[in-house]
């Protein structure tokens, strides 16, 4: 039997395991031998951490097929040490079951490990933060308390004694949580567009980057800590929203452990199957995390129209976003007859009306519908006036500029064409849908996959684009996200299933990239057509493509340059 441990990583926030820090590996066991050696795992655990002097600790496991997590609490200053001590505890559990341990430190190399990480002064800081009532942050250089306009930063080996601190001068800003499967970075950017209608900096994390006051600061997807603190510790901010990624929560946990409002999107199959998530109950766990952090004095938000957040709802100060309901609800936000609102007591407050939006292209753009009642919730509960929520709505449009890779829409001599992120089922249904209601003579999808999605995924994303029975598809090899696969092996398999749905050699096509893909598409498109270009490798080239394509007046059915112009690239 395979004993060696995976996985082995600290908890540096609110997570699905424990009520405070801790670590967390995955241990192979198989169901029948699985309670002995997770019995043998929390004797162990107690023993190593008597031993190094730590408080008694919690543990909680979680099995899936062919491995558990096991994890442990741990004083907050000794994180590393203990991911250490924690690989340590299972091999002398493996060693107690009459197995070979596998490699670990000695319990004196813990006991200097420890030693060397503890911080005292780390810790004093910490208890006079939570005494004050603001946020507190540390990592291996900096330490900071407070957050945006009211944050102060130390690095770690210069701490100041607390009782010098200026304590009155630390504060925080507010801030939200936005997570689900679908929508989350659009939703940010939606709300920054509202906080600066208000006269707010605003700052947000995405898959994108770190952006402030509508500047990009730190490129790349920042959705967990590191792009939270880099953000709360800039002292231009007014208000932060944070986009929390599945990946991140059950990695490290929440980036913050308080929030003021939080938005769950929706529930979708995108991910199944990593770190043992496997259905959508229990994505929708991992999802709902956020309301740890709301649960002291926030909002939480949610997608009254998803069944698995539905029950959510029944959390004090929730409140439902719903789309054409049947019956309006006693609290929530809602579209009703054309409208977006609240809904107060029952009664239907109307704020604007959807064709203000043009992110939701008059309607035809249901997400962007919810992705705007999820923006408008949200405000409301940071408490920013409805006249600012208008005018950020009614200003956002999800072109490259603003909201870049998210539903852009370019007319191009008549053949009209929509760059978007759509990388799983739920996605794709409701970009198609959009598609659909744009009412185009023909249609054309760019697609593909990353190769870290598993073959019953990479069918589900296919089976959707048969279902809307396009015209043809493109499908590109994503040379860039192949993940262990061969960088062809995906395209391949999604070019069979599009066979086996039913179409035809004549609508199909194979690319060896995202731009290349995109060249077909083009060639292949005439006035009144519609093309969906899905992008996630080559966006930036394919939005200077289109735009160059756009400016200069290009008519389909003409030739294409032949190759990208300088800085497409």
């Amino acid at each position: 039997m395979d004993i060696e441990p995976s996985g082995s990583r600290r908890l540096t926030g609110p997570n699905l395991f424990l009520s405070g820090f801790g670590v967390v590996l995955e241990a192979p066991v198989d169901d029948s031998s699985a309670a002995t050696f997770i019995s043998a795992w929390q004797d162990a655990v107690r023993e190593v951490w008597e031993a190094l002097a730590w408080p008694a600790p919690e543990t909680e496991v979680h099995r899936y097929p062919g491995f558990a997590t096991l994890a442990a609490s741990v004083p907050e200053d000794a994180l590393y040490t203990a991911c250490e001590a924690n690989e340590t505890a299972w091999a002398m559990a493996v060693a107690g079951c009459g197995l070979t341990a596998p490699e670990h430190r000695a319990l004196t190399d813990l006991r200097d490990m420890s030693a060397a990480e503890r911080s005292p002064r780390r810790l004093q800081i910490a208890a006079a933060a939570e005494q004050h009532g603001v946020r507190f942050f540390a990592d291996d250089e900096l330490l900071s308390i407070g957050s945006g306009r009211g944050c102060k930063v130390w690095p770690v080996h210069a701490l100041p004694d607390p009782s010098t601190i200026a304590w009155q001068d630390v504060y925080d800003v507010p801030v939200a949580l936005i997570t689900g499967t679908n929508g989350k970075t659009t939703t940010v950017r939606m709300l920054s567009a509202i906080a600066a209608a208000a006269g707010l900096t605003a700052g947000n994390t995405s898959t994108d980057g770190v952006q402030l006051g509508g500047e990009t600061i730190l490129e790349g997807d920042y959705t967990g800590g590191e792009g939270a603190r880099a953000l709360l510790r800039d002292a231009r901010v007014d208000v932060a929203f944070l986009e929390v990624a599945r990946g991140g929560m059950l990695r490290r946990g929440l980036p913050v452990e308080s929030a003021d409002a939080a938005y769950v999107t929706n529930i979708g199959t995108d991910h199944l199957g990593e770190y043992g998530i496997d259905t959508l109950d229990r994505l929708a766990q991992v999802k709902l995390l956020v309301a740890k952090a709301t649960a002291a004095a926030g909002s939480l938000v949610v997608n009254g129209d998803d069944s698995r957040l539905a029950p959510a709802l029944s959390a004090e100060r929730s409140v439902a976003v719903l789309v054409d309901p049947q019956e309006l609800p006693a609290d929530g936000f809602v579209r009703h007859r054309g409208r977006l609102g609240p809904v107060t007591d029952g009664r239907f407050v109307g704020w604007l009306e959807q064709a203000d939006i043009p992110a939701a292209l008059g309607g035809a753009a249901v997400h962007n519908v919810y992705n705007a009642l999820g923006a408008m919730a949200v405000a409301a509960q940071l408490g920013i006036e409805r006249g600012a929520v208008v005018e950020g709505l009614s200003d956002f449009a999800s072109d490259p500029l603003t909201n870049p890779g998210r539903c852009n829409l370019f007319n191009l001599g008549g053949l009209r064409a929509i760059v978007d992120y759509a990388h799983n089922p739920e996605g794709l249904e409701v970009i198609l849908r959009t598609v659909d209601a744009l009412g185009p003579s023909r249609k054309l999808v760019v697609m593909g996959q990353a190769g870290d999605r598993d073959n019953d995924s990479i069918d589900a994303l296919t089976d959707t684009c048969v279902a809307h029975r396009p015209d043809f598809v493109v499908v590109k090899t994503m040379e860039k996200y192949g993940r262990g696969r061969d960088a062809t092996e995906v395209a391949e398999r999604i070019l069979g299933r599009l066979r086996t749905g039913g179409l035809a050699e004549d609508q199909l096509a194979a690319a060896p990239d995202e731009l290349a893909a995109v060249h077909v598409a083009l060639e292949w498109g005439r006035e009144g057509d519609m093309l969906l270009l899905l992008s996630q490798a080559d966006r930036g080239a394919i939005l200077e493509l289109l735009e160059n394509l756009r400016a200069t007046d290009w008519q389909p059915g003409t030739a294409l340059p032949s190759e990208p112009s300088e800085g497409w690239r």
